[in-house]
């Protein structure tokens, strides 16, 4: 399904995402914690705050939101202010001698509630228009109540501290759209309550955990995570905090089809793992959490279909093959093994996996058996509606091919490391060949060109940057090529803004500033162009953009996309890809000063 019809559409620009007492800008990121399957937002209607709680577990037609909290004082909605911080969710009154709210994650997942002076009304909502959308309630005892949805996970309400209330549906197992509960406080006005999901049946025990000692580990439980991070220079630290916040909030522990502790792409709505995304994150974990990032570097390869090919994206509860993504893994791999990431037991996986990712592009996506291999659907390369593909499909393009020859190039290298001379000769041969056909098929003069399969269609108004990616090849392209590309990367009035690189050129007939691929500016095309300039030794332009990349997460913070020409945050706004990006550029580009002129892989 294109990625568009999930999005949920935010769109701000707020430069302080973190304070200096170490909270963060709840507009930019939700309330969760690492390994929880739930997320909370705060929202506001009618200058009211209230909170949804968020079930990421898998996709539902009807919509994520399972409970809508609400809070009043003598029967009143009050108005509350918000405090975030990881490990804590806190909403005071005005007046703050007049009561507070307070939520924390336990280190299970349970979500923990407890106010004083504020009441508080918890909402179950219907997942949908029909019966099995709906929730039903069943008491388990006299403060404690099963929630249950058809078809997904199920959650137990109890009162800790105080009596559990209910206020609207009843007790009888029927469906109802919403059913509602309070906890009545006790004698002191407090009351304490936890939402804990479960997927077969709660198992009974006693939350002997305290609130605070909830809050205490799972607070060092981020600081140990945020420690091992990269390194960036002094202005950008509160985006690393917001970074690290993000890129940690949105780990869910592995079950079911999570064959790992995987990181979502983000915890707002789109809260999968895509088989490129998880590449960016893998690499940002590298040096501080190397056994991580192999898990998410391998993870979609936990469900490689016996062509070769790998599933669009996946979660705990689904798998999607009806499209893919394109196979920057070859690239991904390179920078882990350098990285000291991939041992020898991880290596021999690593090549048998991508050996058959490249069996799967060039046979079973080449059917005119030209060599050159094809995109079936825009969401294939990764980007969904570029303009290269208002022509039609099946699509020929150059970054797929430049991502192939990458890929045989590393494991040229990988099977040489391996002992297996015959077969790193045999992946030389193939890369050197495709690398030929595809400069053949899709150089056009001085540049290159998505065509339609089986002629020399192309879409002569676009602009855009994927006809730019086999830059990533490096010296690995005739000089001819690799000037060229500079250039076009370098000229005025072309992709290149003043936050980055634009999708399509803004000054493209077809250029649409909130246009998905049709305009924005993205994190992993930006350091897959990054990376390629440094390899072709233009170093200076590599730190450059990677300076105003990282100035425009600064500026606007790390949401999935921005607009190109003024730097505003566009769709979800805690995007992991986006945070993983940032922490790369800026350690490796702002920090370190080591941009080093060297092949890859192979080359």
């Amino acid at each position: 399904m294109i990625r568009t019809l999930l999005l949920l559409l935010f769109s701000t620009s707020i430069s302080n995402a973190v304070t200096n007492d170490g909270f963060y800008n709840w507009h930019l990121a939700p309330f969760s914690r690492a390994g929880a399957y739930t997320a909370m937002e705060v929202l506001e209607t009618n200058n009211l705050h209230y909170l949804v709680i968020r079930d990421v577990s898998g996709k539902y037609d009807g919509g994520n939101d399972v409970f809508r909290l609400t809070f009043f004082q003598n029967d009143q909605l009050v108005y509350l202010n918000v405090f975030a911080q990881p490990g804590k969710l806190s909403l005071f009154s005005t007046n703050a001698d007049k009561g507070s709210v307070e939520l924390c994650y336990d280190q299970d997942g349970t979500i923990r509630m407890r106010g004083k002076g504020i009441g508080i009304r918890i909402t179950a909502l219907a997942r949908g228009t029909n019966v099995l959308g709906k929730v039903g309630s069943l008491r388990r005892n006299a403060d404690q109540v099963r929630l249950t949805w058809i078809y997904k996970e199920h959650f137990l309400l109890s009162a800790l501290r105080g009596h559990l209330v209910q206020l609207k549906g009843d007790e009888k197992g029927n469906y109802y759209f919403a059913i509602e509960y309070t906890v009545k406080p006790d004698i002191n006005d407090e009351w304490e309550a936890a939402i804990e999901e479960y997927q077969v049946d709660f198992v009974p025990h006693p939350y002997s955990r305290s609130f605070d000692r909830c809050v205490t580990d799972t607070q060092a439980d981020f600081a140990s995570w945020l420690a091992a991070l990269p390194t960036v220079p002094d202005q950008y630290g509160t985006t690393r905090f917001l970074a690290a916040y993000i890129t940690w909030s949105s780990l869910v522990q592995a079950r079911g089809l999570m064959t790992r502790t995987g990181m979502l792409m983000s915890k707002h709505y789109m809260n999968h793992l895509w088989s490129w995304d998880h590449c960016f994150n893998a690499l940002a974990l590298a040096n501080g959490r190397p056994d991580l990032a192999w898990d998410q570097f391998f993870l979609p390869f936990d469900h490689q279909d016996k062509s070769g090919g790998l599933p669009d994206y996946m979660d705990d509860i689904s798998l999607s093959y009806g499209i893919v993504k394109p196979p920057i893994h070859g690239w991904a791999l390179d920078k882990l093994r350098r990285a000291g990431v991939v041992n020898k037991e991880r290596l021999q996986q690593a090549y048998a996996a991508l050996s058959r990712e490249v069996k799967f592009w060039m046979t079973c996506r080449d059917d005119d058996a030209n060599g050159i291999p094809e995109y079936h659907n825009g969401c294939d390369s990764g980007w969904d509606n570029a303009t290269v593909y208002d022509v039609g499909y099946p699509a020929e393009g150059p970054d797929l091919c430049a991502f192939l020859v990458y890929q045989m190039d590393v494991l040229t290298q990988v099977a040489t490391d391996l002992g297996k001379p015959d077969e790193a000769a045999h992946w030389k041969q193939r890369s050197d060949k495709l690398l030929e056909r595809f400069i053949a098929r899709l150089w056009i003069g001085d540049h290159f060109v998505t065509k339609l399969r089986g002629g020399d269609v192309i879409n002569k108004k676009s602009s855009c940057l994927i006809n730019l990616i086999p830059i990533i090849l490096g010296n690995r392209l005739p000089l001819e090529i690799r000037t060229n590309l500079i250039a076009d990367l370098k000229r005025a009035h072309g992709v290149l803004t003043p936050y980055g690189f634009a999708s399509e050129s803004p000054s493209s007939p077809l250029y649409e500033s909130d246009g998905y691929w049709r305009g924005p500016v993205w994190a992993p095309t930006t350091l897959l162009i990054v990376d390629g300039l440094n390899q072709a030794g233009e170093t200076a332009l590599a730190k450059e953009v990677a300076k105003r990349f990282c100035d425009l997460c600064l500026k606007s913070g790390l949401w999935e996309n921005y607009e190109a020409t003024t730097g505003k945050g566009l769709r979800d706004p805690a995007y992991t890809w986006s945070a993983s990006v940032f922490l790369i550029l800026a350690h490796d580009y702002l920090t370190n000063n080591q941009t080093q002129n060297q092949q890859s892989g192979g080359k």
